[in-house]
């Protein structure tokens, strides 16, 4: 059974890491551990549980552009 990968969510969770990595904030370690465990499942084709995309909301309050980036990868990366 060949699992079909999404090359557009690789790709996006790869810029959205990219873009945290340059920003400075309280938990910036905690959300690319997220994002990575993110990108291991989505590079497997596995479905990204709701925890984990919940989890990365409370760190990026204070960077409302990160935040909506995240939302917008997110609902991306739920839809099939």
């Amino acid at each position: 059974k060949t699992v079909e990968i999404s090359t557009d969510k690789v790709l996006a969770v790869k810029q959205f890491i990219e873009k945290v990595q340059k920003e400075n904030f309280v938990g910036k370690k905690d959300v690319l551990d997220l994002l990575t465990d993110i990108q291991t499942k989505v590079m497997k084709g596995e479905t990204i549980p709701n925890y984990m995309g919940e989890g990365l909301k409370p760190y990026l309050k204070e960077k409302p552009d990160l935040e909506k980036s995240a939302e917008e990868l997110l609902s991306l990366l739920k839809n099939k």
